[in-house]
């Protein structure tokens, strides 16, 4: 009681290597009572505070509710000083009613890029406070790679609130994966075909090679919300209740493929993953 506050984890992690979280359900409920008092917690507290260690948490439903909508009941909360890009939630369900996603609070920082693979995110019916991703801790950094996200109930990258005008690093990074096939002039597909891809500042972003079925995958970021250099971004206005977040697009890309002196090329839109189809001449 004399904190007139009671925080809970689902599950707590902030050591070790090699970590492996798959398919379980964890049940996450906060309240602010009449009283004053508060109850509230994180689902999933984790972080890895040295670059280089592993862990994947995959395949698992994460459920965070404040009761009436009300109360701090985050999902998956990065908030223990991560350094590592190797900390990844992938094929998640996460369901709440504050935020799916929080990216620091004072607890600590989210720094090293936590990656965020093919998950689900859900605002529940009933969630007046409900924010997808946010930060709760200006002066820290707030930091994350998202690819192949999904969303249900309203949830969005446009509902993101990363105290973009703190003074820590805010940035998240939304990425799409791109099929590329390269085939010849009769439509054979060309194995070992060289591919590049520069982003719309003309910054090479991918390089790499065609399998033997003529096909290579790479990992696209069509934009950052960031405030890394607020005097180059535009600014964006998203459903924020007023407050502004920054828009770093990466996009349109340009695609090049080549192969014993035929090229192709192509100007792409990336928006979500989806496949390129070039021809050789």
């Amino acid at each position: 009681t004399e904190y007139g506050s009671a925080g809970a984890a689902c599950l707590r992690l902030q050591w070790g290597d090699d970590i492996h979280v798959a398919d379980n359900v964890f049940i996450l409920q906060a309240e602010n009572r009449a009283d004053g008092f508060k109850s509230w917690g994180r689902a999933l507290m984790v972080s890895l505070s040295e670059a280089g260690r592993k862990a994947l948490f995959e395949n698992n439903l994460i459920v965070a509710m404040g009761k009436d909508g009300r109360g701090k009941a985050a999902g998956i909360a990065v908030v223990a000083n991560n350094q590592s890009s190797e900390l990844v939630f992938r094929n998640n369900t996460v369901v709440s009613t504050w935020a799916d996603v929080l990216l620091a609070d004072s607890y600590g920082h989210a720094d090293g890029f936590a990656r965020f693979e093919d998950n689900t995110f859900m605002r529940a019916v009933h969630a007046p406070e409900f924010v997808t991703i946010r930060s709760q801790y200006s002066e820290r950094p707030s930091t994350g790679v998202f690819v192949g996200t999904r969303f249900v109930g309203g949830a969005s990258f446009m509902d993101v609130d990363l105290e973009f005008g703190g003074t820590g690093l805010k940035e998240i990074a939304v990425a799409a994966r791109l099929e590329i096939s390269v085939a010849g002039g009769d439509g054979r597909p060309i194995a070992q075909a060289a591919v590049s891809i520069a982003d719309v500042e003309g910054a090479e972003v991918f390089s790499g090679m065609t399998d033997d079925t003529g096909r290579v995958v790479a990992e696209i970021v069509q934009y950052r919300l960031t405030n890394r250099d607020k005097g180059k971004l535009n600014r964006m206005v998203g459903r924020l209740s007023g407050r502004d977040s920054w828009l770093s697009p990466h996009t349109p890309h340009e695609v090049t493929a080549s192969s014993n002196g035929r090229a192709a090329r192509a100007r792409v839109e990336v928006d979500g993953d989806s496949r390129l189809d070039l021809t050789l001449r």
